[in-house]
């Protein structure tokens, strides 16, 4: 042992020197660039059950573990008038209500003998469930998932603990200056819009649990439910198998048909005063859908401004240069109907003002002036590189083939935006910038009352308490 111990001394020491006598720089962080890597992905396999859902294959042996996802339309975008909530509602007690053959305890305790993960709930427009296990106990987590999903107990005491919980996230949004700022923008963006529908205590109280057990009953026989799976599996076995237990799972359904794009709100500053001392602040606007033509060179200029962190413009010129803001970034997602960009940064209260003229001329600079070449080709290969690294996970490609099968978008997103970034000129880039337009807007300022309505030449005020 001790001999095996010198020998590993000898050549830690040996790499240590050889490392001081290369004379290279150390690596620098905010500087260093990296080759990109191509972009292979492996091939998925799609299939369908008798009833017509659609299933995605990947099948990997080198781990014998097993990982299930099911994705279905429904969630918060959906709820009825008047009953904001209902989807979060359900989200929570789905999974953490039982099923009819076991109560809450009990199931969890099954899950957990199989060393299992086990999960369901919902998001503004999809829900999810995914199962985790070793390959070995395959059939017995199947049993369970479906246990789960079709037969929920949703439990009453359960489902009033899980409106006060609800309710407790209304209240911590309005504690949380930043979850504050994107209520109100959503609010205001979506006007008009499902999108835009705020939950309040009020709209949870009026939730029953015979709303809940009946958005169940319509999210399994008139939703549109796709499946994927990745791991150590036979995939014909696998799929008489998901056919046996899920056969009862809409393909097609009516109750949650995508919503049309919101459209373009009045330009508004919105002022939310609380008493904090620093202030958050938050632009935003609709943008170029996923297949827009604008869609990749807007990805590159998102970066630019704000989305690369400490190399973007944004980064460099408030936080690094001025010490303005704790933070500063931008952001931009794109899906079917619609995109939505903007940026956001937080500030001490007597620099609001200041902060915020300095968002606005980064943004006109970047519309007007346009891209360098030199920031086109790091950007081209950070996000190059990024896709590449999302993909090495091989449950990230099923995922994607599964968004883009709920959504009606095309199965090669991934290898489509590749080969857009491959061909973005400067030009281009420059181009798309010219989307963002500041007039046309929402801003949202979370900070003290004291900011006055003068601060915000150009803009209406609106003001609103948490």
């Amino acid at each position: 042992m001790r001999r095996v111990a010198n020998i590993l001394s000898l050549l830690i020491a040996a790499l240590i020197v050889t490392g001081c006598a290369s004379g290279k720089a150390k690596l620098d962080p905010r500087t260093a660039t990296f080759p990109r890597e191509r972009f292979t992905p492996p091939a998925v396999m799609e299939e369908a059950l008798p009833s017509g859902v659609k299933v995605f294959l990947l099948e990997d042996h080198d781990i014998p573990l097993v990982r299930l996802y099911l994705s279905f339309r429904g969630g918060a975008v959906y709820d009825p008038p008047g009953k904001k909530g209902l989807a979060d509602v359900l989200s929570t007690l789905w999974r953490t209500g039982g099923t009819e053959a076991s109560d809450p305890a009990a199931f969890d305790e099954r899950v957990d003998e199989l060393a299992a993960e086990l999960s369901v709930g919902l998001g503004r427009d999809t829900g999810f469930a995914s199962l985790s296990i070793l390959s070995e106990d395959l059939d017995e987590g199947l049993d369970l998932l479906a246990e789960l999903l079709l037969r929920p107990r949703l439990d009453r005491e359960v489902f009033e603990w899980a409106k006060e919980k609800e309710r407790a996230s209304v209240a911590r949004v309005r504690d949380n200056p930043s979850s504050l700022a994107f209520r109100e923008f959503r609010r205001n963006l979506y006007k008009g819009h499902p999108r835009g529908v705020i939950t309040t205590e009020e709209s949870l109280s009026a939730v029953t649990r015979e709303d809940v057990a009946d958005l169940h009953r319509r999210l399994l026989a008139d939703s549109e439910w796709v499946i994927g799976a990745v791991g150590d599996f036979d995939a014909n076995a696998l799929l008489n198998s998901l056919s046996s237990r899920l056969g009862a799972l809409s393909a097609a359904g009516e109750s949650f048909k995508p919503l049309p794009a919101p459209s373009t709100p009045a330009p508004v500053l919105v002022l939310v005063e609380k008493d904090t001392e620093q202030s958050t602040l938050l632009w935003g606007a609709l943008a170029p859908k996923v297949e827009s033509p604008e869609r990749t060179p807007l990805e590159v200029a998102d970066q630019i401004l704000g989305g690369s962190g400490f190399q973007s413009r944004l980064m460099r010129e408030i936080r690094s240069d001025r010490g303005l803001a704790y933070g500063v970034g931008s952001f931009y997602s794109p899906f079917k109907e619609f995109g939505v960009m903007g940026m956001s940064g937080e500030t001490g209260v007597v620099s609001t003002r200041e902060v915020w003229a300095l968002m606005t001329k980064e943004v006109e600079k970047l519309s007007s002036a346009g891209v360098t070449e030199e920031e086109v080709a790091l950007v081209k290969d950070t996000l190059a590189n990024s896709y590449i690294f999302r993909y090495r996970d091989p449950a990230s490609l099923v995922l994607e083939r599964m968004g883009s099968e709920l959504s009606g978008l095309p199965q090669d997103l991934a290898e489509r935006f590749m080969r857009e970034l491959d061909a973005v000129k400067k030009d281009d880039v420059s181009a798309a910038a010219k989307n963002y337009k500041m007039d046309k807007g929402i801003w949202i300022v979370v900070g003290k009352a004291e900011l006055g309505d003068e601060d915000w030449t150009g803009w209406k005020v609106i003001r609103v308490n948490p």
